[in-house]
Formats: C-alpha cells, sequence, structure tokens
C-alpha cells in the first residue's frame, strides 16, 4: 500500500472547515490515497499488516468527513469499509491465526463489521496460557480503540466492559488505563457526551500520578493532547466548573513532580520531570479563564453590524461565539480571520467576531484614528471580504515610556489576554469561555472545529 500520509493529513484537517459539498466532491476527486487492492497479491500477509491495510481504506473514506455532517451517506461509506475489511480478513484466514497477531485479527474483524468474531479473536488472546499482565492489558486496549467507534455508538459499551476488564488488571496497568480512557474520551467528545468526557478524563488524569514516572509522558509529551483540554471542556459547562477544574490541575500537577526514589535510579529523569513540569504549567495557564463568564466586547467603531457607532456587545445570547484577538500586522492572524469566514458558512448559527486596536500609524506615516479607523475598514470590508463583525478600538493617544505618544491599550486586553497571537476564544450560549487558542495552523482550525461541533452537540444532549 501506498499513502500521501502528510498530505493526508493536511488535506483532512482542511476539509473539516468546507463546505458540505465541496467535502464530497473532495472525496471523490484528490487521488490522496494510492490503495493496493486486497486481491492484487498473493503472498502471505499477517493479520497487523491486514489492519494497517484495512484502517487506511476506512481513513480514506472518512478523511474529508466532519462529524458533524449529517447529509453525508454514512451507511454507505460504511458498508464500503466493511467490505474492504471482509477482503483482508478472508486473506489473513487462509494462514492460521495465533499468538500476538490475534489482536490485530480482532481490529480488521471490526472493520469488517464481524463484531462477534473480533471479540472471539481477542477473547482467545486473553485465554493464553501464561499471558503476562502487559500483553492482557495491550489485548483489552485493543478491544477498547477497536470498538470506541463515533460512527456506531452501539459498541461503546463492548468498548465500555473491555475497559473495565483492563481496570480490573491493577495500578500495574495504569498506563495501558490511560490510554484506552484516551480512545473512548475523544469518541464522546465527538458525539458531545459531556458527562462521559468528564468520567473519563478525571480518572485519566489521575491514572498519570499511579503510572510509573518513564510513562508519564503519555500525558505530558503529547504533541496534540487529547485528554486534558477536551475534559476542561466539558467540565467548563458545569456549575461548579472552576472548583473542579483546579482539582484536576492540582492533580495534573501533582503527576509532575518527580518523586524522591525515582530520581535514586537515575539522574535523567531530572529532565523528564522538567518536560512534566513545563507542560502541566502550559496546560494550566493557556485554559486559566476557563470556565468564567465572558466579559462584554467593547469597540468605539463596529464593521459589519447594523450601526458602526460605539457599542458593548454581551456574549450571554444563547449563540455560541468564537471572538479573534488579533491585528493586520500578523500574518497568522489574517489566516485565521479566513477560517473564521469559512466557519461562518459552514456554521451559520455560530458568531464570529473579531476585535482589533488602532497603533496610532498607518503604513510609514502617523495618522488619527479617524483615519487609521477608515483605513481598517477598506481592508476589512474591501479587501479580506469578511462578514461577520469587527470591532475596533480607537483610543485616545497617551504619554508612552519612550517619550512619545501611542493609542490607549483596548480594554478588552485585560479580559482577553493577547498571550499570543492570534488568540481565540469559543464562548458557549450561556457565556462561559469554554476553549482558548493561541496561533493559527490547520491543526488549530480543525481543533476549532471540533470544539463548535462538541459544543452544539453537548447543546442538543
Amino acid at each position: 500500500m501506498k499513502v500521501s500520509f502528510f498530505v493526508a493529513g493536511f488535506l483532512g484537517a482542511l476539509s473539516l472547515c468546507a463546505p458540505a459539498t465541496d467535502a464530497q466532491e473532495w472525496l471523490v476527486t484528490v487521488p490522496t490515497f494510492v490503495m493496493q487492492s486486497a486481491g492484487t497479491s498473493t503472498r502471505p500477509i499477517t493479520a497487523a499488516e491486514a489492519a494497517a491495510n484495512s484502517s487506511a481504506s476506512v481513513a480514506r473514506l472518512y478523511t474529508g468527513l466532519s462529524f458533524r455532517s449529517d447529509q453525508f451517506p454514512i451507511d454507505s461509506l460504511r458498508r464500503s469499509a466493511a467490505a474492504t475489511g471482509a477482503q483482508w480478513l478472508a486473506r489473513v484466514q487462509a494462514q492460521p491465526i495465533r499468538g500476538l497477531q490475534l489482536n490485530p485479527s480482532g481490529r480488521i474483524g471490526v472493520v469488517a463489521d464481524q463484531d462477534a468474531y473480533a471479540r472471539a479473536q481477542i477473547a482467545a488472546r486473553l485465554a493464553t496460557p501464561g499471558l503476562s499482565l502487559s500483553d492482557k492489558a495491550y489485548a483489552l486496549l485493543t478491544g477498547v480503540e477497536a470498538f470506541a467507534d463515533q460512527y456506531a455508538p452501539a459498541r461503546l459499551r463492548i468498548a465500555e466492559a473491555y475497559l473495565q476488564q483492563l481496570d480490573a488488571l491493577g495500578v500495574g496497568a495504569a498506563a495501558w488505563q490511560f490510554e484506552a480512557r484516551k480512545a473512548l474520551l475523544w469518541t464522546y467528545y465527538l458525539l458531545g457526551r459531556s458527562p462521559d468526557v468528564i468520567r473519563l478524563g478525571t480518572r485519566a488524569v489521575e491514572l498519570v500520578g499511579i503510572m510509573p514516572f518513564a510513562n508519564r509522558n503519555l500525558m505530558f509529551g503529547q504533541i496534540s493532547e487529547q485528554v486534558y483540554s477536551p475534559t476542561i471542556e466539558a467540565l467548563t459547562g458545569q456549575p461548579d466548573a472552576r472548583s473542579k477544574i483546579d482539582q484536576l490541575n492540582a492533580t495534573l500537577q501533582a503527576a509532575a513532580v518527580l518523586p524522591p526514589a525515582t530520581l535514586a535510579i537515575d539522574s535523567d529523569y531530572v529532565l523528564l520531570a522538567s518536560v512534566a513540569q513545563q507542560a502541566a504549567q502550559n496546560f494550566i495557564q493557556g485554559n486559566s479563564k476557563l470556565g468564567t463568564r465572558a466579559a462584554p466586547l467593547i469597540a468605539q467603531y463596529w464593521l459589519n453590524r447594523a450601526s458602526h457607532d460605539s457599542a458593548t456587545v454581551a456574549l450571554d445570547d444563547g449563540t455560541i461565539h468564537l471572538v479573534e484577538i488579533a491585528h493586520t500586522g500578523c500574518a497568522p492572524c489574517v489566516y485565521e480571520l479566513y477560517a473564521l469566514e469559512r466557519m461562518h458558512r459552514q456554521f451559520p448559527a455560530i458568531a464570529p467576531a473579531l476585535l482589533t486596536w488602532t497603533f496610532g500609524y498607518w503604513g510609514n506615516r502617523l495618522v488619527e484614528k479617524e483615519e487609521e479607523v477608515q483605513h481598517l475598514t477598506e481592508y476589512f470590508v474591501a479587501n479580506t471580504k469578511i462578514t461577520f463583525p469587527v470591532g475596533i478600538w480607537a483610543g485616545p493617544k497617551v504619554p508612552n515610556a519612550d517619550g512619545g505618544v501611542t493609542p490607549m491599550e483596548s480594554p478588552n486586553l485585560k479580559d482577553y489576554p493577547l498571550l499570543g497571537k492570534p488568540m481565540l476564544w469559543v464562548v458557549d450560549g450561556k457565556g462561559v469561555i469554554r476553549r482558548v487558542l493561541t496561533g493559527y495552523d490547520r491543526e488549530i482550525e480543525t481543533q476549532i472545529v471540533r470544539t463548535v461541533e462538541f459544543l452544539l452537540r453537548e447543546a442538543k444532549q
């Protein structure tokens, strides 16, 4: 099989933010994956190899889909994936399956929509005489990951049953228990099921402090963090959100502390502890305002609103708000503007907004605020052609530390600190801050879309 993973990942993130019709067309016309047919070669194939091929075929079908899109023919796509899985399964079954190969064989069974076969394969692996704790834990983790399927919620009870068996192995299996919860948590997150996200995420953070210190990079070393952020998002929807978040943060910080007995084993653990403590700090600081009430937006000039006059806009109107804090001199800020415009078309019910401010100059000239506002109006309305509201703070010029004068800082920056550029604040319909994202790239755009989908589904629960 030949797969362009880089292109697939990039286009997958891009397609999540495209209109539904564009995504459907993309699925047909973009040759991202070049698949080897299951029947092309007659050489013997391992279950692990077949599982990788069948998983790739599922990815090929689903890469262009946003989970929100109810109009996609998901049943047809699932039948197509199952047919491919059945082809790979037939090749695997042409020879005996034993030992470690039973685990991926179970995965193929799930892809092929043969759940009973999949469960029998995992059961056979667990029944292997003399199986070690780690092998049992891995087999059960395989079961959880295989049945944690957002497109088939009925399978979640099977995944939960495997998780119960995994928990029964005790603290020695803490690392596998963490990984299993991560897979299940993400599935429930995509389904908008906050109580389940909180249940799994809270226990996953507790497990970090239980597992051996060398394994804690499962939490602290993640490039794409899939435990802390979704758990915090779900907690922010609770009445006593701040106290629960504080408790979770205390548990996380404690897990980053290096036990003296571990240090005595190897001094290299000091470096691991430093990475863990920095990661914990970044998690907590970056989400410090989550669960708090979003302050009203303040601007003296508004674009793309009924009135351009000064206004204070409240964010507790039952609408999901995406508030970008940015300015025109920052390229990623401008890129995110176009991303918000795409999301505005994709999710008509949400309300994006940009908050920006004047600098007292335009190009290489010092200008008064009225002229700068005119330039900003032309830029946002005529050039970028964004359609959502833009609030411009044009403060009076005041003396600065360098002996000159600069516009007074926007009061919005006290309530929405600019920790990086751009900053995006996601506010739910109750006016509660649910997500904060710094910077912009395609992965962040995908995260924004997933957060919006989560909040929309949560509101329907």
